[in-house]
């Protein structure tokens, strides 16, 4: 079987890491592996003779180009370091004395270098981000409404979220501890360690995980829970065509054929971040799929007319806690509105009957008669057994029933007045599986 000649590796670093590099290409070297691209976080490789080598990565700062660029060079070379690989800000050096001294270079100024290039990523982004996306979130779920927990994406938004401000600020902390550490060693004679500490590597592997949930995952969820099986394969499709794309074939073309040799990190990521907005946005740009749900209840089955022209309104929405079913039917004489919430969970149903019965601010900010908030929101119990519920509140602003089952809550607006037999039928369709 013919051997590979060619192989890539995705290596994410920060400029404090750069001896964790160094160790892995003097792995791959003593395995027979040469460098010869880096596309981003993708380092390409080709197949060599195994040689036991040393390698030094140094960092530089931005404005070090052409003869400033190759005076440095020319420094490390003279100290019997080989220049290998120019990445931009990064330069690869290797010495076949395994025991030669690292390239002799101002640990106070390569620390000042690092941190210059570290500022951005590992200080002011994550601390803004975090900021922004917190601010973000409780203007847009705080206080927490019924319809919240009607859909398994701000669901699962509003937990994962938090878990990445968590992360980038952790991240820069991990930062913050390490600069310290570099800089008592320095303080004391020693040269800093420019390596990847354990913690670092499980808050990537943590991180990565939120992403393919956050980018994938839920989409997903969101069309099982809702059975929307047509968008289902669609956003898989994306997804099957996204990681063949971006995790298998752009780094082996790449590799193969050299090309983009000097791209930007950010190229790559940006690419990325694109696929996850498209599969995390494709849904509401889609057009849905033709729905087989037929309504438990109309004005026609209630006895009340037949339907009319105008095509009723009909919604449903499932997360793991909640079922959420709307109908809207009105003939231009008759109406049928009814709103269920469906769950196991008391706090959830609390929530749905306070929803109904409790003003909320954006209420007062919808309807400028504070009096309208008020009388839509006033519910006192009545008896009406034939309705068969725990309880039954009642609402004369637009004749309006809060029925209160053991797993639901529904509320019905019905312009004909209901008889008992008509109430008994609505109880009977309304506390139907959907």
């Amino acid at each position: 079987m013919r051997k590979k000649d060619t192989f890539t590796k995705r290596i994410s670093y920060e400029y404090n890491e750069l001896d964790t590099i160094a160790e892995f290409l003097e792995e791959k070297a003593a395995e027979g592996w040469e460098l010869t691209s880096k596309t981003g976080v993708v380092w390409g490789f080709r197949r060599s003779e195994p040689r036991k080598v040393k390698f030094n990565v140094e960092v530089v700062e931005s404005d070090v180009t052409g003869d400033a660029l190759w005076e440095f060079i020319a420094f490390c070379e003279a100290d019997g370091w080989k220049h290998v690989f120019d990445a931009g800000n990064i330069q690869i050096f290797e010495n076949e004395d395994f025991e030669a001294d690292p390239i002799h270079t101002d640990p106070e100024v390569k620390l000042k270098i690092v941190h210059e290039h570290c500022k951005a990523m590992r200080v002011f982004l994550p601390i803004v981000a975090s900021v922004v996306i917190l601010v973000m979130l409780w203007k847009a779920y705080f206080p927490l409404d019924i319809y919240f927990f009607e859909s398994g994406r701000m669901m699962m938004n509003l937990i994962i979220m938090p878990l990445f401000c968590g992360s980038f600020l952790a991240s820069t902390v991990d930062y913050f501890f390490w600069h310290r550490r570099a800089k008592k060693a320095i303080a004391s004679g020693d040269s800093p360690q420019f390596k990847r500490s354990t913690f670092s590597k499980v808050l990537n592997i943590f991180m990565l995980v939120l992403l393919i949930i956050n980018g994938f995952v839920i989409g997903l969820m969101d069309t099982v829970f809702n059975e929307e099986w047509a968008l289902f394969k669609v956003l898989l499709g994306i997804l099957v065509v996204g990681v063949i794309g971006f995790w298998i074939l752009f780094p082996k073309l790449s590799a193969k054929y050299n090309k983009l040799k000097s791209s930007n990190d950010i190229d790559y990521i940006a690419a990325v971040i694109i696929l996850l907005i498209v599969v995390m946005f494709m849904g509401p740009l889609l057009p849905d799929e033709e729905k087989t749900l037929e309504p438990a209840l109309t004005l026609e089955t209630l006895g009340v007319c037949e339907t009319g022209d105008e095509e009723p309104y009909l919604h449903r929405e499932k997360s793991p806690v909640l079922t959420y079913f709307e109908y809207a039917e009105d003939t231009g004489e008759e109406g049928l509105y009814y709103h269920i919430h469906i769950t196991k969970w008391e706090k959830i149903y609390d929530l749905a009957v306070s929803y109904w019965t409790v003003p909320s601010k954006r209420d007062y900010e919808i309807f400028e008669d504070p009096a309208d908030v008020e009388a839509m929101h006033h519910y006192y119990e009545v008896e009406e057994p034939a309705f068969g519920a725990d309880k039954v509140l009642y609402c004369s602003w637009g004749d309006r029933w809060l029925l209160l089952y053991p797993d639901r809550v529904i509320r019905l607006e019905v312009t004909e007045e209901l008889t008992d037999d008509q109430k008994a039928l609505v109880a009977e369709k309304l506390n139907a599986d959907f």
